[in-house]
């Protein structure tokens, strides 16, 4: 595929101020084959009428009142005419160099149906404060059973995430009867189709602000993972319950759980991207984080807040 078109899915409800931020990450790059879709539940924050005094052609809005945040997305993607997708929330960020790499690996390596970059995190401010660690392996089998959530094997960053309209049209497309989990139910049945490439880069950036919907629905985010979460046999629900209750066994596990996955890695000598496929661990992280995960665990309890992702 040359210069693969790449569409875009933002859905926003009073998005000030940070739309604006996100919606300049995405238009602001020098990449012109795009489509930019937003889709606006009835903001009623100054958030339309920002909308609306974007002047860029690659920029499409549609105004839904009252359609739930994924029905939108799904809206978005639906209507997308892109070889490519992907969704960003409107507190979230593309790096300036997103939209270039996401075309180069799509043109470049035609096995590559879905792919993921090193999750990365910011602050209210726009201060980014955590990149993850080394590119980790998904196995189909695991991404199929819906381990890949925060409580059990770490999450997979849906900003970072990328794909080919024609495996989203062969999974069927998101399934709005979860209202949180969405993503993850998406990502096992894009397992069934295609393996999950990591890139070694950082593609998004999630931010962390005071009251967003992702800390406050956290909870309920893993209710919702363990409806289609599949752990029939000893070994599966063993594994997620240490996982769930002991945090020192889930970073052991997870160092200990290795499989072969591609992986698009910078060759320095030729100075190009290169697919390989390589047998590494499902966790990011080494053993060392875990004391300060720990640490973050204990003060955040202190606090009466929730704890940090430390496996996202």
């Amino acid at each position: 595929m040359a210069n693969p078109y790449i569409s875009i899915v933002t859905t926003v409800l009073n998005g000030m101020p940070y739309v604006r931020d996100a919606v300049n990450s995405i238009l602001g790059q020098s990449f012109s084959p795009l489509e930019y879709i937003v889709v606006d539940a009835g903001s009623s924050d100054g958030t339309a009428e920002y909308l609306q005094g974007v002047q860029d052609p690659r920029l499409s809005i549609l105004r839904e009142p009252g359609i739930g945040q994924y029905e939108a997305i799904d809206l978005g993607l639906r209507r997308a005419r892109g070889e490519v997708l992907g969704w960003l929330n409107a507190d979230d960020l593309y790096y300036p160099w997103t939209l270039n790499l996401v075309q180069l690996f799509f043109s470049a390596f035609s096995n590559v149906h879905w792919l993921t970059g090193l999750p990365s995190h910011i602050d209210s401010q726009g201060r980014c404060t955590k990149i993850g660690g080394a590119p980790a392996a998904y196995p189909a089998a695991a991404l199929q059973k819906g381990w890949f959530s925060p409580e059990f094997l770490g999450s997979i960053q849906q900003e970072s995430t990328f794909w080919r309209k024609e495996l989203y049209e062969a999974a069927g497309g998101l399934d709005c009867r979860y209202r949180l989990a969405a993503d993850a139910h998406l990502w096992g049945k894009f397992a069934l189709h295609a393996e999950l490439t990591t890139a070694n880069v950082p593609l998004a950036a999630v931010r962390h602000h005071d009251g967003q919907r992702s800390v406050a629905g956290r909870e309920a985010y893993a209710r919702e993972v363990l409806q289609f979460q599949r752990c029939e046999e000893i070994s599966g629900k063993l594994l997620r319950r240490m996982c769930r209750y002991h945090p020192v066994l889930q970073y052991t596990l997870l160092l200990a759980y290795t499989a072969k996955s591609p992986m698009l890695t910078y060759d320095y000598r030729s100075c190009t991207w290169q697919l390989v496929r390589t047998r590494r661990s499902v966790s990011r992280y080494p053993l060392s984080s875990l004391r300060a995960a720990l640490d973050a665990t204990v003060q955040a309890k202190q606090q009466g807040s929730p704890a940090p992702g430390a496996l996202s």
